[in-house]
């Protein structure tokens, strides 16, 4: 018996919703006031309807903020745990540049060509960058000047990005 009145039911609120009359209910007097019926029974959900809706926003609201929130802190997490690596990255780096600055610095310049020539122009101006100016410019001198035209460029970029300015 339930399932059919909540069929009954279904159908009715449907009915309300599209402006559907259910049925003409006859007055003992003959007449027919099925519009107004519906009108009424309508009208008897639509504040229930309207919470109801309202309280499922809220929790569809509520949901998606507890969402948001805990992405929120999964992605500040993984902002420390790269900063942390950024960090310990940037001294082994700053480690191993220190150490082969002291292997360059001591290198007669036209052994130090011959191996900056094999390196990426990017880590042999690293090096260039971090040995005095006269060593890194008797190195260039005795280079290919188009190979010690690209590490300029580099070199010009790594200063450009300490300083922050061209000078």
């Amino acid at each position: 018996m339930k399932p059919i009145a909540s069929a009954l039911f279904s159908v009715a609120f449907a009915s309300c919703l599209i402006g559907f009359p259910v049925g003409h209910a006859e007055e003992p007097s003959g007449q027919k006031e099925g519009p107004k019926v519906t009108e009424d029974y309508c009208s008897s959900f639509a504040e229930s309807a309207a919470e109801t809706r309202f309280a499922l926003q809220q929790e569809r609201l509520a949901h998606l903020k507890r969402d948001v929130e805990a992405r929120l802190t999964e992605l500040q997490s993984e902002s420390e745990r790269l900063q942390d690596f950024l960090n310990a990255r940037e001294a082994v780096r700053e480690q191993l540049s220190d150490g082969l600055t002291k292997i360059y610095a001591n290198m007669e310049p036209e052994a130090a060509v011959k191996v900056i020539k094999r390196l990426h122009p990017a880590v042999a101006a690293e090096i260039l960058v971090s040995l005095n100016a006269k060593q890194a410019s008797n190195i260039l001198a005795l280079m290919d000047p188009k190979d010690s035209s690209r590490i300029v460029v580099f070199m010009a970029s790594i200063a450009y990005a300490r300083t922050g300015n061209r000078s």
